[in-house]
């Protein structure tokens, strides 16, 4: 905890209890933890001036004026609009917001020193810690594992002197990390902060470390850690959300990378065209991420010749290629049903050479399945 948010939590609790009593009711203003239902409550000038009713209950405009200064210094981001989300173990920060009001840790709260230790132990090979705290039967808990371990690794970029990696990062850590994600249930469709997106992030940047910090590592190696996860897609974002932060990566970190994006174009080039060549009966998972993938790799050009001589020998039809490029919208609380579709087309003709437009949020509503035949038919009417 903060030494100097503590102070301030305790003189508020001291000197104006009705004030410190009602800051619980407004956890996600004071803590922005919904930022999109923050904006809401701004008024023109980014101040967030309804705050107001939480020293409304004192008398004297001097009380009132302290109050609010000191709510100010603990919760600036409350008070500003353009103020960033505190960082961990502030008053303002959404994990650590009820150890301030209890000053004491929570019954359902996760102590730091269980993270780093969980962390320390899954980095020399035991994931026994990492994996209670992670697949724990409280969601709650459970999510709050995953916001406490991500805290230590920030998003890979260019980082602030506050936002330094703070936890272990090597191979061991990474393999763990992508054997995780692969036994994650897929709740992506579920939530906006779903655990298995939460976790790929945080292979992301567990990778990014390593391509900086051990560039000269064997693809073997590299190989070793990302197979721990068997399901290609997951396995191809977690790449590939690496790959997207790349302009601040040094010269080598970006050779090493190409190097793991070639590695696993060589493996998935082959089942992508055995997948176009079984036509319906191919594997429905099959993702326009794939595609990117070899996009970014040397294989490439060998994909585009590849489907080329493909429709030229009649081994799939250019619909079975473009049912690849259709991507679906999903929305939270609806796990199963997609809402909307998407097809890639300047990709597609990018790929194929076959003219096509792109089509971006088409309802779903009225789509009988989303099997390969249905996505076809959906794409062929983009497609020259």
């Amino acid at each position: 905890m903060n030494e100097v948010d503590l102070i301030l939590a305790t003189f508020l609790r001291v000197q104006f209890p009705d004030v410190f009593a009602k800051l619980q009711s407004s956890k996600d203003r004071l803590t922005r933890a919904h930022q999109p239902q923050f904006s809401n409550y701004l008024n023109n000038s980014g101040k967030a001036s309804d705050l107001d009713f939480l020293v409304t209950g004192l008398e004297l405009a001097e009380d009132r004026e302290d109050a609010l200064t000191v709510l100010n210094t603990i919760f600036p981001a409350a008070f500003n609009n353009n103020g960033p989300r505190a960082v961990a173990r502030r008053f303002a920060h959404p994990d650590y917001f009820d150890r301030y009001l209890a000053q004491t840790i929570p019954d359902n709260d996760i102590r730091d020193s269980s993270i780093t230790e969980a962390l320390k132990t899954a980095a020399n090979g035991n994931d026994q810690g990492i994996r209670d705290l992670l697949f724990d039967q409280n969601v709650d808990r459970s999510m709050l594992a995953i916001s406490k371990i991500r805290e230590r690794y920030p998003d890979h970029g260019p980082k602030k002197k506050t936002e330094a990696t703070t936890g272990p990062v090597n191979l061991e850590l990474l393999g763990i990390a992508m054997k995780l994600i692969g036994e994650c249930r897929n709740d992506h469709r579920v939530s906006l902060t779903s655990k298995i997106d939460q976790l790929c992030y945080w292979a992301a940047t567990l990778l990014d470390g390593l391509l900086h910090s051990s560039p000269e590592l064997s693809d073997s190696a590299f190989s070793e850690s990302l197979l721990k996860c068997s399901d290609t897609n997951l396995r191809i974002g977690v790449i590939m959300i690496t790959k997207h932060g790349h302009s601040h990566m040094t010269q080598e970190a970006q050779t090493a990378l190409d190097r793991v994006i070639n590695n696993e174009a060589n493996r998935l080039l082959p089942h992508l065209l055995d997948s176009l060549k079984n036509g319906d009966n191919a594997d429905e998972k099959s993702s326009i991420l794939r595609y990117e993938l070899l996009a970014a790799s040397n294989k490439f050009e060998e994909l585009k010749k590849e489907i080329a001589h493909g429709l030229k020998q009649q081994d799939f039809t250019k619909g079975d290629v473009a049912a690849r490029f259709v991507s679906f919208f999903y929305s939270a609380g609806s796990p199963d049903v997609p809402v909307a579709a998407s097809f890639s087309g300047d990709f597609f003709a990018e790929v194929t050479g076959i003219p096509a437009r792109s089509a971006d949020y088409v309802s779903t509503e009225d789509w009988p399945n989303f099997s390969i035949s249905q996505r076809r038919l959906f794409s062929s009417q983009f497609v020259e």
